[in-house]
Parts: C-alpha cells; sequence; structure tokens
C-alpha cells in the first residue's frame, strides 16, 4: 500500500453522508492510505487499512458508495478491520490491560461519530471482540511504502 500525506479526496462525500472524520482520520482507497495529518501510521492501523484494502477488491469506488449509504455494510466492515487491527495488537502485546485499553478505544471509535453511530458501544465490542477470533492467519500483513512524493 501507498501512503500518501494529503487529504482524502472524497472527503466532502464522507461528511456529507453524515460520518464525522476528524482531522486525523485516515482512509484507504484501493492501494491507498491518505494520512491527512502526515502522522506515523502504526502497524496495526496499517493492518486495519489493509483490510478496507482487500474488501474493495478492484472496485473501491462500488465500495465506497455502498459503505456511505448502507450503515449496515459499514459497520460490517469496519468490525471486520477493527477485528483484524486488536488481533493484531493481542498476538503482539501480553499486557492485558493495553489490550482491553485498546479494545475500549476500538469499541468507543466503532460506535462513536466518526461513523455515524451506527451501533452501541456494547455491540461494538462484543463484535471486535469475537471477530478477533474468528480473523484467521491469512488476515493482511503488514507491507506500506511511504510516498516520497505525499502524493
Amino acid at each position: 500500500m501507498k501512503i500518501i500525506n494529503k487529504p482524502f479526496p472524497l472527503i466532502k462525500l464522507v461528511i456529507k453522508n453524515g460520518l464525522n472524520p476528524t482531522s486525523n482520520t485516515i482512509f484507504t482507497y484501493g492501494k491507498k492510505i491518505y494520512n491527512p495529518a502526515g502522522r506515523a501510521i502504526p502497524e496495526d492501523l496499517i493492518i486495519h487499512e489493509m483490510v478496507h484494502q482487500k474488501q474493495q477488491g478492484f472496485f473501491p469506488r462500488l465500495w465506497w458508495r455502498k459503505y456511505l449509504r448502507d450503515p449496515d455494510f459499514r459497520f460490517f466492515q469496519e468490525a471486520e478491520a477493527y477485528a483484524a487491527e486488536y488481533k493484531f495488537i493481542c498476538e503482539k502485546i501480553k499486557d492485558k490491560n493495553y489490550r482491553v485499553k485498546n479494545l475500549i478505544r476500538f469499541a468507543q471509535t466503532l460506535s462513536g461519530p466518526i461513523y455515524g453511530n451506527i451501533t452501541s458501544f456494547s455491540d461494538a465490542k462484543v463484535y471486535i471482540d469475537s471477530w478477533s477470533r474468528l480473523v484467521g492467519e491469512d488476515y493482511p500483513k503488514v507491507r506500506a511504502t511511504t510516498s516520497k512524493t505525499n502524493g
């Protein structure tokens, strides 16, 4: 995946459809990760974005159309990505408190305004935790490259 340190080209459409991303929110479109803040992206978040790349397949435009219009679709796409991200953390970090803090953070984000308040905190937490055990060994491995030209 190529990391582009520029705003996501569809940001106005995202906001128009009731989502409320922060200025640090990262987006994936095809094989590109848009990183408007230009900050370092941790490995677990790259895993999350690589799940979206896999979900989008060869048709990122169609995926984004459905993602923006269908809250149920958006929930399941994000729950899968957060589950892979959480699994990655659980495999790398043995500190249970750190794991729980991240599960709570992921559930708060998934149930919050960034995604249009599409679910409750408790449902988000249950889905992420249970799905993290179902994500296979084929979940994405970190192989991102940073754009030298910033776009």
